[in-house]
């Protein structure tokens, strides 16, 4: 399972959206599809994962 790390704030959010580099690394690089699971984080031991 691939994790990127996430800003505290946005990990808050339900539906937290990823932005930037690591959005385009996710789509662009690992093909990543809607459906693969990811790991987010934001260093202080908040963790959510996603489908």
């Amino acid at each position: 399972m691939r994790h990127f790390f996430i800003d505290k704030s946005e990990l808050a959010n339900p539906s937290p959206i990823i932005t930037g580099s690591d959005a385009k690394h996710i789509k662009n690089v690992l093909r990543l599809k809607p459906g693969n699971e990811i790991l987010l984080f934001d260093g202080e031991g908040g963790s959510m994962k996603l489908k």
